[in-house]
């Protein structure tokens, strides 16, 4: 089968992921923005086709990363159709004017004041009104920046979320240096060892530092409290161009659970093909968890 990924507007990726692409101009003229009142922040909802008001369904939020919006998320993500069987509302927020607030403080939207961990309690919030939410099954994926804004959710709401998912995402420094989940957390990553943007080894010693994907890896290991050695597993070798490597903290607090698809060779790309489709392990990780389990 041919390989079957796209890419998004890379070299904006790069420069908005790794070098924060700040503009500073103008900021003292704009004005303070409400963190408790996003009505004017965008959003589609993806209610399933067997949706019932009388059952409580999963909510899944899916959000963007640079170069693409909430439409194109929801078109090239495939959730609306992998979460059918399992009835899950998916919710695609749009980031304001392309960029989210992903916790270096070195992006123009933080430095406007923008808290898009608020905006997405706004948005739960705002679901469970109009729908009828299981508030144990509420799940968070990001691609890239949204990725990173994945793990500030993590490390700020671990007591709402049952899981979280972060593709080709990272965490910032200055969230890693302040996160405090308030319990163990079950999360899925996703990365490639070629990434170009969100690099393998990280970026260090810049105010746009990330962690190294293994540090990542071994730094949600400890906040949830695992121990031993992650469990390896290949997947078989069924595409050109890349490897698949599987590694589990199975031993975690709480039967939690931390994993990483380690996509060798892999690249700033979704990955939906026949040796790895990325958003169904995606659904499959989330299937799997609840809130107080």
């Amino acid at each position: 089968m041919k390989l079957n990924y796209r890419f998004f507007n890379i070299a904006l990726c790069l420069i908005v992921v790794l070098s924060g692409c700040n503009n500073e101009s103008n900021i003292s003229e704009l004005p303070n923005f409400d963190n408790t009142n996003f009505e004017d922040r965008t959003y589609i909802v993806h209610l399933p086709k067997n949706y019932n008001a009388n059952k409580p369904a999963p909510l899944m939020f899916a959000i963007h990363g640079i170069g693409i919006d909430a439409a194109g998320t929801q078109q090239f993500s495939g959730f609306d159709q992998l979460g059918e069987d399992e009835g899950y509302i998916v919710v695609y927020p749009n980031s304001y004017d392309g960029f989210w607030s992903d916790g270096c403080n070195c992006q123009y939207v933080e430095q406007i004041g923008i808290d898009d961990v608020k905006f997405i309690d706004f948005l739960l919030e705002k679901m469970k009104k109009q729908y009828n939410i299981d508030t144990t099954r509420v799940y968070a994926w990001g691609w890239s920046q949204g990725g990173i804004l994945v793990n500030q959710l993590a490390c700020r709401r671990a007591e709402v979320f049952a899981a979280f998912a972060s593709y080709v995402g990272t965490m910032r420094l200055p969230v890693a240096s302040a996160c405090y989940p308030k319990k163990p957390v079950n999360i899925v990553m996703f990365n490639g060892t070629d990434d170009k943007d969100v690099n393998w080894e990280g970026l260090p010693n810049t105010e746009f530092a990330f962690l190294a994907i293994p540090d990542l890896f071994k730094k949600w290991a400890g906040l949830s409290n695992c121990s031993g050695e992650p469990v390896s597993e290949m997947f078989p070798d069924s595409v050109d161009h890349i490897d698949v490597e599987k590694l589990t903290y199975e031993n975690c607090s709480g039967a939690k659970e931390v994993v990483l698809y380690k996509i060798i060779r892999g690249v700033h790309a979704l990955y939906r093909n026949k040796e790895i489709d990325t958003s169904e392990e995606t659904i499959k990780f989330f299937n799997k968890h609840r809130l107080n389990d």
